[in-house]
Order: C-alpha cells, then structure tokens, then sequence
C-alpha cells in the first residue's frame, strides 16, 4: 500500500469514528463531519428539529378532519332531507305572505312560471331527454293536475286558519298515499298503518278543533274558520296523495325528477293561468308582493331539487322521517314572524299526525331485498323492483320507495 492509499484509508477511519447520526421524527439526518465541525452541526440538528410541525398533532388533525367528511358523505341524504324540510317550511311562510296580496290562482300561476324557468335552465344543462312514450306524457299530465289542484286548496286553507295548523294537516298526504296506493297500485296495507290513520285523524281533529266537539275550544282570530281551512287541507292532502302515487307510478317509465319538475310546472302555470283568466282576477302585484312571490318559487324549486337529491342517496324512510321536521320548522317560522304561539292542542296533534307519518314510513324498511342499487357496469335495474329513476347526483343508483 503506497502513501497515498494509507492516508485515504486513515481519512475513512477518522470520519467513522466522528460519524454522527441524530433521529428525528420521519427523518435521519446523518453527519459525517470532522470532530471540530460535530458540534455546531449538532446544533443545527436541534434547531431542525425544533422547527419541524408537531407530525402526531397533524395526524390526529387530519383523522378528526377525515372522520368528519366521512360523517357528512355517509349521511349526506340526511343533510339534504333536512335542507328540503327547512325550505318547505320557508315556503309555507311565503304561501302565507302571498295570499294576503294575489290571488290563490294568480299565485299558483307565478309560482309555476318561476320554477319552470328554473327547472328549464337546470334540464338544459344536464341535457335530459324529454319523454317519447304517451304513457309517459298521460302520467306527467295527470301528476301535472294534482298538483295544480292541490295547491290553491293548499293556499285557501291559509286564509282559514294558522299557517302551521294548515301544514300539519296536509302532512296527513302519506296516510292518503298508502291507501291509494293499496287500491290503485296493489300494493300491500298492514293491518296497523289503518291505526295510524286514526291517529293521523286525531290529530286533524285536534288541530281543527270543530266547534260541535271543542265547545268554547275557539280561540282563532276574526275571519278565520278552523273547520272550513280544515277541509281545504284535508283535500290539498288528498290531492297531494295522488300526486304520489302517480310519482310512484312514473318511477317504472324511465322519468328523471327534473323532467317530472319541469312538466308539473308547465300544468300548474297554464291551469292556474287559465282559471285566474276566468275569474278576472289579475292584478299587478306591489313591491313587496313580488318579493314573497319570488320566495315561494325559489323555496319550492330548491326544496324539490334536494328532497329528490335526498331519495337517490339515502333509505326512503329516513327521509321520510325527517322531512316530518317541516311542520316543526313551521310552527318556529309562525312565531318568529307573526309571533302566533301554536294551541296546545295544535302541538298535541301535530305531535300524533308525525308519529302516524313516521310510523307510515317505516314499513318501507323491511327486507335489504326491497332496495336495489345498480351495478356499476349496469344502466337498467332489476324490473322488479319500482325505482325512482336516475335521480340527480348519481344517474347510476336507483332506490326503491
């Protein structure tokens, strides 16, 4: 070995003794420095070490920030159910503001022309096709009727009675539904969804509260009819019912929620439109009017929009259940805008009509067999199983009601 090899490999040796190695978090910093430099090198380590983010404080960070989206994504049809309770409710109050400056018909006339513009906008993004069957046209016309009956009885009732006692009943539209649906869909009634309709009725009773039952029960302000509202709502109900039945119907012929929106829409402007023509009562509306009127739209659009979001996404009875959530919403809106407390007996039966609709609702939860999610390399789903077709967020997935 000559002279230069010695001292190349009397280097090495030198530089292994001073060999430094310092561990700090998901990092090795290594220091092959000589033993004057070893030192201040290894102060340099300290102060890396020192400036480097706290790794377990972020991690646990991330996880809280991961669980927390994973909580919200899971339950998201929740989310959107509730968003579509809380905008109903909102709608109800405009409805309440509104007929006291138009017309019932005028009203349903400007509500239909806000959510068709809205709607159209909304199909010509998502490029939907419009129906090409007569049975499906025949269905959208005839959904299309029940609702623009049902809402100017929805809106009479308003002017006999308090805003929140008309809603809670016309929440009795699913005890209607299930019976329709029994006779005109075949499809099964339990032996106890007839007791949840009697309690359903009891509630009605007890939020309208009819003078030859409740005598010296009457307590409503001058110019208002609990009886007479009572029955208006009872057939907004009826009338709501048929509209889900004949949605239930439409969930076998292949129609997306927006086309259902934008047909609904066009029948209830040109119906209430017509009758409003007949009757001569057009009249332009006051500044304020307009903003109600702009309201009502608006809330039923987007209240629409996410209750159909909520179905693709979450079990049917769940929503159901929290949609229940609207009558409560509307009696808080009652007080905090007309400060009209609701009548203890308004409370109790508002109380029966949800437990009827919540226990209505669960029967949808009987067998995994009854909800069918496609496959993903799939665009049909199982022909025995009645769906809600495509729906909005995800075209791919179809739930059974």
């Amino acid at each position: 070995m000559d002279l230069g090899q010695q001292n190349a490999a009397f280097r090495k040796d030198s530089c292994d003794e001073n060999h430094v190695q310092v561990e700090v978090p998901n990092k090795v910093i290594n220091c092959e420095e000589q033993s004057n430099d070893c030192d201040s090198a290894t102060d340099t380590i300290h102060k890396v070490k020192h400036s480097l983010p706290n790794d377990a404080n972020n991690n646990s960070k991330d996880s809280i920030y991961k669980r927390g989206r994973s909580f919200v994504y899971k339950r998201r049809g929740l989310f959107l159910a509730t968003g579509a309770a809380f905008f109903f409710s909102a709608e109800n109050i405009f409805m309440e503001l509104t007929t006291l400056h138009l017309n019932i018909f005028q009203t349903g006339a400007t509500m239909g022309a806000i959510v068709l513009l809205l709607t159209f906008l909304v199909a010509v993004i998502t490029k939907q096709q419009i129906p090409n069957t007569k049975l499906q046209y025949f269905s959208l016309l005839m959904s299309g009727l029940f609702l623009a009956v049902g809402l100017p009885l929805a809106l009479e009732s308003l002017k006999h009675m308090e805003v929140g006692d008309s809603i809670t009943i016309i929440y009795t539209m699913p005890i209607f539904a299930g019976i329709f649906s029994w006779i005109i869909l075949k499809e099964p009634l339990r032996v106890i969804d007839f007791f949840f309709g009697l309690l359903s009725f009891a509630g009605v009773i007890l939020v309208a509260r009819p003078p030859f039952i409740f005598r010296g029960a009457d307590d409503s302000a001058d110019g208002e009819n609990p009886l007479l509202g009572a029955l208006y709502a009872l057939a907004s109900a009826v009338s709501f019912a048929l509209l889900v039945v004949a949605a239930r119907k439409q969930s076998f012929l292949g129609l997306h929620p927006i086309i259902i929106l934008l047909f609904n829409s066009i029948v209830v402007l040109v119906s209430n439109a017509i009758v409003c023509t007949i009757l001569r009562q057009w009249q332009m509306p006051a500044g304020e009017a307009w903003g109600y009127v702009l309201g009502l739209g608006f809330c039923d659009f987007f209240a629409q929009t996410l209750i159909y979001m909520a179905v693709v996404v979450e079990v049917a009875m769940y929503v159901s259940i929290i949609s229940t959530s609207e009558v409560i919403m509307t009696f808080v809106w009652q007080f905090a805008i007309f400060s009209i407390a609701p009548h203890w007996m308004s409370a109790i039966g508002a109380v029966l009509i949800i437990a009827a609709c919540v226990g209505m609702a669960t029967k949808t939860e009987t067998s995994p067999d009854e909800i069918a999610v496609l496959p993903e390399d799939s665009n049909k789903c199982d022909a025995t199983v009645p769906t809600i077709s495509e729906g909005i967020v995800n075209d791919a997935a179809s739930l059974a009601d």
